[in-house]
C-alpha cells in the first residue's frame, strides 16, 4: 500500500473495527457455506474477547484489526514497510535460490552420470524424447 492511501485504509479499519464491536464472538463466520459455530481450540482468537473486533489475534496476541491498523500508521508516517510480511519477501528469496541451486545441481549430476538419457513417461516403451539434459 502506498503511504498516500494510508489515511484512507486507517478510516476504513476505524468504521470496520467499530462494526465489530458491535457483535460478540459468537457471531463469528468461519465458512460462508457453514454457517455453523466451528471449534476454536487450534485457532489464533482470543477466548476472553467481548466482541469480534478482540477475537481475532496475530500471533503476539495482538488483536488483528489492531495490528493492521498500527501497520497503517508506520506506513504514513513512512516508518513502516508497505508489506504486512517484510520477512516473507526475503525467505521466498532464499526459497528461490535454493530450488534454483538445487535443480542446476540435479542438472549437473544427470548430465555426468546420465548423458544420454531421455525423458519418458512411466511404464512408455518408446525409444525417444527429450533429453533429460545435453549440453555440448
Amino acid at each position: 500500500m502506498p503511504a498516500s492511501r494510508a489515511h484512507e485504509a486507517i478510516r476504513e479499519l476505524t468504521a470496520i473495527g467499530d462494526e465489530l464491536k458491535k457483535l460478540p464472538p459468537s457471531k463469528a463466520v468461519w465458512d460462508m457455506q457453514l454457517f455453523a459455530p466451528r471449534d476454536d481450540s487450534r485457532l489464533p482468537v482470543n477466548r476472553n474477547a467481548s466482541n469480534l473486533a478482540e477475537y481475532f489475534v496475530t500471533k503476539s496476541n495482538q488483536p488483528l484489526l489492531s495490528a493492521v491498523q498500527d501497520w497503517a500508521l508506520r506506513t504514513r508516517a513512512g516508518m513502516g514497510s508497505s508489506d504486512l510480511r517484510p520477512g516473507l519477501t526475503q525467505q521466498r528469496r532464499f526459497q528461490f535460490l535454493v530450488l534454483i541451486g538445487g535443480g542446476l545441481v540435479w542438472c549437473a549430476l544427470g548430465y555426468r552420470f546420465f548423458p544420454n538419457a531421455i525423458m519418458l513417461p512411466a511404464g512408455s516403451h518408446d525409444n525417444h524424447g527429450p533429453l533429460i539434459c545435453r549440453w555440448g
